[in-house]
């Protein structure tokens, strides 16, 4: 997967575009959205779990750099249009200023207007503080206020942490809800409201402006580290008040082979596997490696599910390729006996012992979609 694309004279400062991030921007443009390059701290790209370097440290080491994952697996799958995941996993680089080896795991699962975030494996051996970055917006009012467990707070320029011995919630400056469960926020969660200076993407000028930052922070030289944290997207305050006191969702594993969630409200599990996944109980026993399944029991009883691989099968690992992307079979096992309620050409199955085996052939990085019934 190829990363940022940095040049002699474009975004120096860009490395961490590709490590994971999600941002949310409105129908109204980035500057609406809360993204103003005068003043944006680089290194607080949101959604991103990264080590937190001088901006000298930072700029990459060369007039052009554009990094690629050594792992085909990054990329998204959804289920009926409406709900997906996205996997993302990293290696950092052998380059002057990167730290070599620094690696985390990241998922989010979206259902509705609830984003779910799950980090593990997240270990390096920099000096410098590793951070999940949960938003980076400028702010045009300083006086802007957020909501911090149970107020909200008007004051600029301010900081605070806030350990993770108990649930933590707080707003940005878009009415977007974060909640990080209690024990889920590692060293703890930290809140800024500051003047940045920073250099622009080109490094020919400073910039300057006031933000908002949140962030997790994992300290130095980190060691199979994790984070979860809940984002709501403007909800509603009876949202707010009840998925404050009990979480709308069910983590079911996360470890670095595999992160699985259970959306409550829509009945959606989504299955990011890392590598292969095995379960003793449950509709899904196994999924092959580098596999994102998600499914859902419909109200008539069958289960609708999808199956996808981001990788696309191209053996051509240069930047540019002209060859066309690979069928992929991706294997799956069922406790319970079904068939398909269609004839579907890139979905087979067999049922035996009990068990229903799945062979999903999965192509363009697409997800094979197919309605189950019970029999």
């Amino acid at each position: 997967v190829w990363g940022s694309e940095i040049y002699a004279n474009a975004n120096r400062f860009g490395r961490y575009q590709s490590y994971g991030s999600v941002q949310v921007f409105n129908n109204l443009g980035a500057k609406a959205s809360g993204y103003v390059q005068d003043g944006w701290d680089w290194n607080r790209v949101p959604g991103t779990t990264a080590i937190y370097l001088p901006f000298e440290k930072l700029e990459a080491p060369q007039e052009t750099l554009s990094e690629k994952n050594d792992s085909r697996f990054p990329g998204v799958s959804s289920l009926e249009g409406k709900n997906g995941c996205l996997a993302f996993t990293y290696t950092e680089g052998d380059h002057k200023n990167f730290c070599k080896g620094a690696t985390a795991t990241k998922s989010v699962f979206c259902f509705d207007n609830r984003l779910v975030f799950v980090g593990t494996g997240i270990s390096n051996n920099s000096d410098y503080p590793t951070a999940t970055t949960l938003y980076q917006f400028n702010v045009q009012d300083t006086e802007t206020p957020i909501y911090i467990d149970g107020s909200y707070d008007y004051k600029f320029p301010y900081s605070e942490t806030f350990k993770s011995d108990k649930n933590v919630v707080l707003s940005d400056c878009f009415e977007n809800i974060y909640i990080i469960p209690e024990g889920k926020g590692s060293r703890g969660v930290t809140i800024e409201k500051r003047h940045q200076i920073t250099p622009s993407n080109t490094n020919q000028k400073t910039g300057e402006g006031d933000f908002i930052s949140a962030y997790i922070d994992h300290g130095t030289s980190p060691q199979n580290d994790s984070y979860e944290y809940l984002m709501l997207v403007k909800p509603s305050g009876k949202e707010m008040r009840k998925y404050s006191k009990n979480l709308p969702y069910d983590v079911l594993r996360a470890d670095n082979e595999a992160h699985v969630v259970r959306d409550k409200i829509t009945g959606i599990t989504g299955y990011v596997c890392y590598k292969e996944y095995c379960s003793d109980g449950g509709l899904v026993e196994r999924v092959a490696a580098e596999t994102i399944v998600m499914e859902r029991t419909k109200e008539d009883g069958n289960i609708v599910m999808s199956v996808c691989t981001p990788d696309l099968g191209i053996e051509n690992k240069g930047y540019f390729s002209w060859d066309h992307s690979k069928s992929i079979t991706k294997e799956i096992t069922l406790n319970g006996t079904y068939g398909l309620v269609a004839d579907y050409e890139n979905v087979s199955i067999r049922v035996e012992n009990g068990k229903t085996y799945i062979r999903a052939y999965c192509q363009h990085g697409q997800p094979t979609e197919f309605t189950l019934k019970t029999l």
